[in-house]
């Protein structure tokens, strides 16, 4: 069981991640769909198993598992283990990413123009949120590195080269040792420069999110 939930939270962090690039992809290239879809759909049967399989360690009184010795009880109505799904940390994260799911099924079926942007954005907050049930933490110098890689080989394909480095540079430096207040400063000057017209909305947004 424990290996079945595991394996659940890393399909869920990894679908949330990919399906993100997918679904942005997607928005402008026809052939990103079949794959944003693909990674859509492995994410909420991803959520719906993990939430499934939690909910049964409460209604089965699986004690040997923390989450359920923590918030459930024999005492409680049917009902009020139910509820105890959320009441730890990582059953309100569940819960959150359960509610985008719900979100973004409602997108697909209303065939929402934007539902492609707006899958992706879904996606990278449920990836995010997933990485808080993982259980591993990442050295600052690995998150560094990969998002001044992300940033420098994806988010700024149309960028002349030189501008690339520099920026992947910068956030490189930003993420790995400069303080909260300078990265919030940082902040500011990608959203500056796109509406100085000097930076496209793809590589500004996603600098702004990765900071």
């Amino acid at each position: 069981m424990q290996d079945l939930g595991a394996l659940l939270v890393a399909l869920l962090w990894i679908s949330g991640l990919w399906g993100a690039v997918a679904a942005w992809e997607a928005a402008r290239k026809p052939q990103w769909q079949a794959s944003a879809l693909s990674a859509w759909i492995l994410h909420s049967l991803s959520a719906l198993g993990t939430i499934g399989l939690l909910l049964y360690f409460l209604l089965a009184h699986r004690y040997e598992f923390h989450y359920a010795w923590a918030h459930g009880s024999r005492q409680l109505p049917t009902a009020y283990i139910t509820a105890a799904l959320w009441e730890g940390q990582e059953g309100s994260f569940l819960l959150w990413i359960a509610w985008h799911v719900v979100l973004g099924w409602g997108l697909w079926l209303v065939r929402d123009r934007h539902r492609w942007v707006l899958l992706a954005g879904l996606l990278a907050t449920n990836g995010y949120l997933a990485t808080f049930l993982l259980g591993v933490s990442l050295p600052t110098l690995a998150v560094a590195v990969g998002a001044a890689l992300l940033w420098g080989l994806w988010a700024t394909e149309t960028l002349p080269l030189p501008v690339r480095i520099v920026g992947a540079i910068t956030l490189f430096l930003a993420l790995w040792w400069a303080p909260l207040w300078l990265r919030g400063v940082l902040l500011l000057l990608p959203l500056a420069l796109y509406a100085l017209q000097k930076l496209s909305f793809r590589p500004a947004l996603s600098a702004v999110g990765l900071l």
